[in-house]
């Protein structure tokens, strides 16, 4: 190649490679390479074997013998390329049930299978198999599973502390673990026996809520065929009470400038405190009372109607050391006639340049209030009563807007303040240098981004002087590209091609050079083998390195039959090593 390079300065290179990336028996025979351009053509072949291997065993199945309640893994391993498929199998009744297992890592040549149990039963007896498979043959193992009943001694723990300290109303677990084979009897005796309790499969005892009869010793007693039961006790003792709030007052509507008074009702051990919070997040004091003989407290605020603003969610808790407990109330305000109220004093919104957004504004009044914004602005308008549109905004739209809320009680006012954010130009992806054909079409296609989208000049610098080319330019959004076609560009017009991209947020530039040569070059194929082994599954890759110029076209065939220079054939079989009858030797 050095040669070539000397000779003509510039050469067109392109390696091409064809990849197959796992080869198998059916990708043996000759693949034939074709390069060809306007000053002439170039051929070379190439010749492939791929070979396999026969699955085999290399750990199979055993004999086993194993007890009834434990966990068994078959694990078995085999080998053979390409890799072959391991299935397991059982055998009932003469028929073969084909088993779920699991595949497990695998070597270059060597894979792994496993088929777990686990919990074994005696209807897990019998015969097992497995079979290892691929194109290249089988392989088989088998081995035969005994099991023999199991038995263990019933007996029970408790896995909580005595005693168990529970809150008055709570709901409590008593979790044990019970072993024992067969599956022991259980009986749990209660204090006063309560019936308000439910028993679980693995003997846990679960009381919904506890009250104070619900305390004392609690004992659970298993027994089994296997042989002596046994028994275990633990003590629940009732303490204290979580807060609860007993009643509040319910979701309603209330006149304006009506006295309303707010209560809430709460119980707990020891006395809950209560709070309230309003619809505009502000801490509502509550007078509290206490009940007399009771764990009551009473709660009492007087609210503010005077402002529809007042209307909406009331949050009130109850809260001791034990917990809390919370609830919502809906309180609306309603009144015939009412000045204009907005819900805050100041808005604001961010938007692209070009980009249209609404800013939602919350306003009270009866009747509902009349909107106007001011300064007046091709930009601004108000949607309806409840919101104001900026529209397709630019840097000139960006400032304070005053909102006016008016009826017949009165106006209130409110600011929007808008922040239009642009972005100087980006260019999209690299302008190469470039060494191109003499007299061939060329189209430069440059894009960039920006808001909003940019304008783009192309041009080239000749010397002192700068040669602008007309682009047609498109635009999508805040994507521009522009086009130029270089119809039969000579040498003359090799040189720095300038691209610039601007708008009113900054300016951008990039610029590559583009050389125009006249020389032409027959296609030339070096650095081949032509005779390829490979095993079965590796990656069959062909990487012809073409030289010429123009760019040479490359065609790919392919034989499905081997052939010798001297016509003689080879023949691939489809077991393990290919025999080959070759007629010469090699």
């Amino acid at each position: 190649s050095s040669g070539i390079n000397a000779e003509y300065g510039k050469v067109y290179e392109d390696n091409t490679t064809l990849v197959i990336e796992q080869a198998d028996l059916q990708n043996s025979g000759v693949y034939k390479v074709l390069a060809s351009n306007d000053a002439g053509v170039a051929e070379f072949a190439f010749t492939v074997i791929v070979e396999g291997k026969r699955p085999m065993f290399v750990t199979g199945l055993q004999n086993l013998t194993v007890t009834t309640g434990s966990a068994l893994q078959m694990t078995i391993s085999a080998a053979g390329n390409p890799l072959p498929r391991i299935q397991f199998f059982r055998t009932i009744d003469g028929v073969s049930i084909k088993l779920n297992a699991q595949t497990l890592s695998r070597s270059h040549d060597v894979i792994g299978a496993r088929y777990s149990l686990d919990l074994i039963s005696l209807a897990d007896a019998g015969e097992y198999y497995a079979v290892a498979e691929s194109e290249y043959g089988s392989a088989n193992t088998a081995g035969y599973l005994t099991v023999i009943q199991d038995t263990v001694s019933a007996q029970v723990s408790i896995l909580v502390g005595s005693p168990l300290v529970i809150l008055y109303g709570e709901r409590v677990l008593i979790p044990v673990e019970i072993i024992g084979t067969p599956d022991p009897n259980i009986t749990w005796i209660r204090p006063d026996d309560n019936e308000q309790f439910i028993l679980h499969d693995n003997g846990t005892l679960e009381l919904p809520a506890v009250f104070p009869q619900d305390e004392g010793y609690y004992t659970i007693s298993i027994n089994s065929t296997a042989g002596p039961g046994d028994v275990e006790t633990i003590q629940v003792v009732i303490v204290g009470r979580k807060a609860e709030l007993l009643s509040t007052t319910p979701d309603q509507e209330i006149t304006r400038n009506a006295e309303f008074v707010f209560s809430a009702r709460a119980v707990g051990l020891p006395l809950p405190s209560l709070t309230l919070t309003g619809p505009n997040g502000e801490n509502i004091p509550l007078s509290l009372e206490l009940v007399e003989g009771t764990h009551v407290v009473i709660g009492l605020a007087d609210l503010d109607t005077s402002r529809l603003r007042n209307s909406g969610t009331y949050k009130v808790v109850a809260r001791n050391k034990h917990g809390s407990e919370e609830k919502r109330v809906e309180l609306e305000i309603v009144s015939d006639t009412e000045a204009p109220e907005f819900n805050a004093t100041v808005y604001s919104i961010q938007l692209f340049h070009g980009q249209s957004g609404s800013v939602p504004i919350g306003v009270l009044g009866t009747p509902l209030p009349y909107l106007t914004i001011s300064p007046q602005s091709e930009f601004a308008e108000v949607e309806g009563n409840d919101s104001v549109l900026f529209r397709d905004v630019t840097s000139d739209a960006g400032g304070v807007y005053t909102v006016t809320a008016t009826n017949e009680e009165g106006e209130d006012k409110a600011v929007i303040v808008l922040e239009v954010v642009g972005q100087s130009p980006q260019f999209v992806g690299n302008f190469p240098n470039l060494t191109l054909p003499h007299l061939t079409p060329h189209t430069i296609r440059v894009s960039a981004v920006g808001l909003p989208a940019p304008d783009i000049t192309v041009s080239r610098l000749d010397g002192d002087l700068e040669i602008t080319y007309k682009a047609e330019v498109i635009v999508s959004g805040s994507t521009a590209t522009a086009i130029v076609l270089l119809s039969k560009p000579v040498v003359t017009e090799t040189g720095w091609y300038v691209i610039e991209a601007s708008n009113e947020y900054g300016v951008n530039t990039t610029s590559a050079y583009l050389d125009f040569t006249t020389v032409s070059i027959a296609p030339t194929i070096l650095n081949c083998s032509p005779f390829l082994t490979l095993p079965h599954g590796s990656p069959l890759v062909l990487s012809p390195t073409v030289y010429g110029y123009p760019a040479p076209t490359l065609t790919w065939s392919y034989l499905d039959t081997i052939t010798t220079t001297n016509s003689s054939t080879l023949t691939v079989t489809d077991q393990g090593h290919a025999p080959i009858s070759t007629g010469f030797t090699s």
